[in-house]
């Protein structure tokens, strides 16, 4: 019993650790996003892009709803302080919505892409000369794509990590990133990539499934279920229909001489 219950108490804290969890993954994905916004804005600043085309009203509708959809992180988060027990399907709900803001965050560097390549800044400098005598940039882009970061992670050895973790210790704020960006695309995947990943969460997801495996509220409730399975299949075995069928069936074999 005192096992019990240590299991269930040790559930009941990696679930209120998971609460907490999605709750500053929402916020750190709207401080990553007000960043973001800002940078565009300087990104505009710079290249004289004040009223017309600007980067900043080309992205807003998808970073509005990377926000939406990362707010309902806590949303989450209030389902599982209501309840007074761990509870599976919270955890369920935990994974699927963080790989949903995971998604709609790495979006934006496909509507940033979409921007350069309609601006003729596909490529920073290389992408206007190339836009300018025609070359077919597919090949290339197809290349620079196994070192983008990608909705988990990046294959570059110089950037590893993408929104589920970065272990390279690099960081470029503020004008670091202007600076180092000639493309809104590659200004949108450094700012996600230095201020925004959901690796903790899904380590505490993992953990919290873990913990409820083993907690006895869990293990009672699949005792239940196959408890009751076998109760009503000893219970159609010794039912009146269940009887009253053989017995009709021997007075029928009587009758025919059986």
């Amino acid at each position: 019993m005192v096992k019990s219950n240590e299991r269930l108490a040790t559930a009941e804290h990696e679930f209120a650790l998971l609460e907490k969890a999605l709750i500053q993954t929402a916020d750190d994905a709207a401080r990553c996003l007000k960043l973001l916004k800002k940078n565009l804005s300087d990104y505009d600043h710079h290249h004289g892009n004040y009223f017309i085309n600007t980067a900043t009203s080309f992205m807003r509708n998808d970073m509005r709803s990377a926000k939406d959809t990362a707010f309902n992180l806590k949303h989450v988060a209030h389902q599982i302080n209501k309840n007074l027990q761990p509870f599976e399907s919270g955890v369920i709900s935990a994974r699927s919505m963080m790989d949903v803001v995971a998604k709609s965050m790495d979006a934006l560097n496909t509507t940033a892409r979409n921007y350069d390549e309609k601006n003729g800044r596909s490529k920073g400098v290389n992408g206007v000369i190339d836009n300018a005598i025609g070359k077919n940039d597919t090949e290339k882009h197809e290349k620079d794509d196994k070192h983008a970061t990608s909705l988990f992670g990046t294959n570059d050895e110089r950037n590893i990590g993408g929104l589920l973790g970065k272990t390279d210790g690099h960081h470029h704020h503020g004008g670091g990133i202007l600076s180092s960006s000639d493309t809104v695309e590659q200004l949108v995947k450094t700012t996600l990539h230095d201020n925004f990943n959901v690796s903790a969460l899904s380590h505490q997801i993992t953990i919290a499934q873990k913990s409820l495996s083993s907690s006895p509220s869990f293990v009672e409730r699949a005792k239940e279920v196959i408890h009751d399975v076998k109760d009503k299949l000893k219970g159609d075995k010794t039912s009146p229909t269940h009887d009253g069928h053989h017995g009709n069936k021997h007075l029928v074999d009587r009758k025919e001489g059986y």
